[in-house]
């Protein structure tokens, strides 16, 4: 909730164990790749890819329980008020013992109140830190206490809400920093303000095109252009469809090659033959509705392939997000078109972040890990290796380094039957 929350509020998340993640929990990472395809279908948002790290997490059950991480008490006046909050937040997440309420009666001292905490932690550790969530008053001094008599980490919220100890609760779940926690459970109080007072922003440029092509423009471009718009989610403005008029072929490639400096055209729809890189479709394949389930998941999968580029600028440390991006984009697309193998959406993903962060390594120069029995596997793989290696001079051209032969292999083991669409 907080998540959709804070991307209608144009507030971006990032998840800097997102390869982590991949890498700890792949089958968890597929599925949450695919419950990012429903939320933002269902809610008509673009959750960045980021959340799916998170989601991952959650799928997983390894990462419940124990005294590694910041513990969550919230401490508020009244016979059941802080406890309600705390088994509210802990319902939703699915997790026993996330968040941990102390109910405070209103004749009863702080000191009495102060009594019980000190308790409960001296029973139960927080030594990762220590987030307190309080309703109002003289509570708020616990965290200066706490921090002097236990030498715990401590910092405290006011005025806590439910929606408060839900998002403190789901980052301490997953290992976060107090220091995170804390500043994100802050934020929470800006959101709903802005879901009431914020001013719409303005709508994105398309990244990504459908062109439509007849020889006026008018015509049939203009009729597939209508049905696309209305069959077809764009995912805000992130596709548009373009209707181009064909008056020769110099020209219409000229077009083409104008608008994928813009953006990538994901497919072109026409009854002439252009030589031009994307998926074709006939007029009939989109009026009798044959290909726009075909045409929706690939305006799916590439938007969630755009949703990286702000990962990447969190991933790395000495080269330009977006660039990389865009490059490490072409040169998979190239393998996948030498290779005939094309590489199911999360896998490519995961895919994406491995060569970003390989790039990365080898712009800084730092060591690189040897590909065990390389020869023999280089001697048993020798047509996909050529293949990548002939697509990874994007990347050399690109950043000027040189991939080295341990790095094509491991490149190479991306492309197994089981991680390709058949």
């Amino acid at each position: 909730y907080n998540s959709i929350n804070r991307i209608r509020c144009g507030r971006k998340i990032v998840n800097p164990q997102l390869n982590n993640v991949r890498k700890k929990h792949p089958e968890e990472f597929k599925t949450a790749i695919k419950s990012l395809q429903i939320i933002n279908e269902k809610f008509a948002v673009e959750m960045p890819i980021d959340e799916a790290g998170f989601l991952a997490v959650f799928f997983s059950m390894d990462f419940i329980g124990g005294n590694t991480k910041v513990q969550v008490i919230v401490i508020a006046h009244g016979t059941s008020t802080a406890t309600s909050m705390a088994e509210t937040a802990n319902r939703l997440l699915g997790i026993g013992s996330a968040a941990y309420g102390i109910d405070a009666s209103l004749d009863e001292s702080p000191q009495s109140v102060f009594k019980r905490l000190k308790g409960h932690l001296e029973r139960r550790p927080a030594k990762a830190g220590l987030l307190l969530l309080i309703d109002m008053g003289s509570l708020m001094n616990f965290a200066p206490a706490v921090q002097k008599e236990l030498g715990i980490n401590t910092k405290a919220i006011p005025l806590v809400s439910t929606l408060h100890v839900i998002e403190a609760a789901r980052k301490a779940s997953l290992g976060y920093s107090l220091e995170y926690i804390y500043n994100q459970t802050l934020s929470i109080r800006d959101i709903t303000a802005e879901e009431f007072h914020s001013t719409p922003s303005k709508s994105r440029l398309a990244r990504m095109f459908i062109i439509s092509i007849c020889t006026t423009g008018e015509g049939s471009a203009a009729l597939i252009k209508n049905i696309l718009d209305s069959q077809l989610n764009y995912h805000g403005s992130m596709c548009e469809t373009i209707a181009l008029k064909l008056t020769d072929i110099e020209s219409i490639n000229e077009r083409l090659n104008t608008i994928s400096k813009i953006g990538r055209i994901i497919c072109i729809i026409s009854s002439f033959n252009v030589d031009f890189p994307a998926a074709h479709y006939s007029l009939s394949e989109i009026i009798e509705g044959g290909s726009l389930t075909q045409i929706q998941k690939t305006v799916d999968s590439e938007c969630t392939l755009e949703s990286i580029g702000n990962t990447f600028s969190t991933m790395l440390k000495n080269a330009d997000g977006e660039k990389l991006l865009s490059a490490v984009r072409g040169t998979v697309g190239c393998i996948e078109t030498g290779s005939g193998l094309t590489l199911a959406l999360d896998v490519k993903i995961g895919l994406f972040c491995h060569m970003g962060c390989m790039v990365d390594r080898l712009l800084s120069n730092s060591g690189i890990n040897e590909f065990p029995d390389r020869e023999n596997y280089i001697k048993d793989k020798s047509d996909l290796l050529n293949v990548i290696r002939e697509s990874c001079a994007i990347l050399e051209r690109s950043f000027n380094i040189l991939i080295p032969e341990d790095e094509i292999c491991y490149i190479s083991t991306f492309f197994t039957y089981e991680n390709c669409v058949h």
